[in-house]
Formats: C-alpha cells, sequence, structure tokens
C-alpha cells in the first residue's frame, strides 16, 4: 500500500489562494467590495423622493441612500438634519446595512427623529437616473 503525502496538496493549495483576488480599497480605504461607507459629518447635500426614501451626497461625491423604515412624514420639508448611527458607537461612520437615525430640524412639533437604514450606494448612472428633484 502506497502513503499519500499531503505536503505537496497543501502547497499547491496555498499558492492558489495567495493569488485570489482581495477586496480593493478605494479612496482612502473606504469602500471595499463588501462595505460602502460614508462619515455622516462629511454629508453636504441630501434630497427626498418621498416621506420614505432620502439620498445624501457626500465630500467625495458618493451618492447612499437610506430607506426610512418609519416614516419621515415631513423630511421633504426640512432645510436641514442631522444623521447618526441608530446605535451610539460614537462614530459618524454608517455603511449599507447599518441603521440610522435622522434628527429634523423644523417639524411642526418641535425636534423630531425618524429611524432609516442606508440601503445602498448608488452608482454614477443610477443617480444620472434619478428625476433631477431627487438628485442630491
Amino acid at each position: 500500500m502506497r502513503a499519500i503525502t499531503l505536503l505537496p496538496l497543501g502547497l499547491a493549495l496555498g499558492l492558489v489562494a495567495g493569488c485570489a483576488q482581495t477586496p480593493a480599497a478605494s479612496e482612502g480605504g473606504m469602500q471595499t467590495a463588501s462595505r460602502q461607507c460614508f462619515y455622516s459629518d462629511q454629508v453636504r447635500n441630501f434630497r427626498t423622493s418621498n416621506d420614505n426614501i432620502l439620498y445624501v451626497r457626500d465630500t467625495r461625491n458618493a451618492v447612499y441612500q437610506l430607506d426610512s423604515t418609519a416614516g419621515c412624514w415631513d423630511i421633504g420639508s426640512q432645510y436641514a438634519l442631522t444623521i447618526t448611527p441608530y446605535l451610539g458607537s460614537g462614530t459618524t461612520r454608517l455603511c449599507v446595512g447599518d441603521d440610522a437615525r435622522i434628527g429634523l430640524a423644523s417639524s411642526g412639533f418641535g425636534p423630531r427623529t425618524c429611524r432609516a437604514r442606508v440601503s445602498r450606494m448608488l452608482s454614477e448612472e443610477q443617480v444620472a437616473a434619478l428625476p433631477s428633484r431627487d438628485r442630491p
């Protein structure tokens, strides 16, 4: 009976794994293939499609879509708002899939917040396809 040595097989698998592609970071390491993130204190513009959808543009010119889970019924009339992580993590970084708290500055009943989720980062083509009134 012949013994099979696993060492050559292990070396071959190690070489193949070493050649595999890894997610490349771009623009300061913020974007990866799996995590697309922005800092809420770097948001420079926002627009709403309706009371449930908010588009924000950051200082790197990336546009993100936030979907309100409870309906920010007067978000379209806001001239300013705040966006923070829903669970206070001590950072202003929000990534796709994270929950956020949107603070509305001027509602008829004083300051109010609503909850939203960062649903996606839009490509340039997706931003261009938005109606001009919805584009941040």
